[in-house]
C-alpha cells in the first residue's frame, strides 16, 4: 500500500460544500481514502535533543505533500 494526500470535496447540504485534505491510499486491490480531514501533526520524544528539528522536518514533509495534493484531481465524496 502507498499513500499520499488529496483534496476531498463533500456536499454538507444543498447550500454548502466542504473541501479538505485527506490521506489517499492505493493498494493492489483498490484505491480509497481516510474518513478524517488531515491537519499537520508531529509527535516526538521530549527528551530528544533534536526533537524540534525532527518535528519541523516532519511537518514540512506533510505540508509539502498537502501542497502537491492541490495539483491533483479533486476526489468527489457522494
Amino acid at each position: 500500500m502507498s499513500w499520499t494526500y488529496r483534496v476531498r470535496k463533500k456536499a454538507i447540504n444543498a447550500a454548502e460544500i466542504e473541501y479538505g485534505i485527506i490521506e489517499y491510499y492505493t493498494t493492489a486491490d483498490s484505491d480509497g481514502w481516510t474518513e478524517c480531514w488531515m491537519a499537520p501533526i508531529s509527535i516526538v520524544a521530549p527528551d530528544d535533543p533534536l526533537s524540534d528539528a525532527k518535528a519541523l522536518d516532519e511537518l514540512r514533509w506533510q505540508l509539502m505533500g498537502m501542497l502537491k495534493a492541490l495539483d491533483e484531481p479533486i476526489l468527489e465524496d457522494d
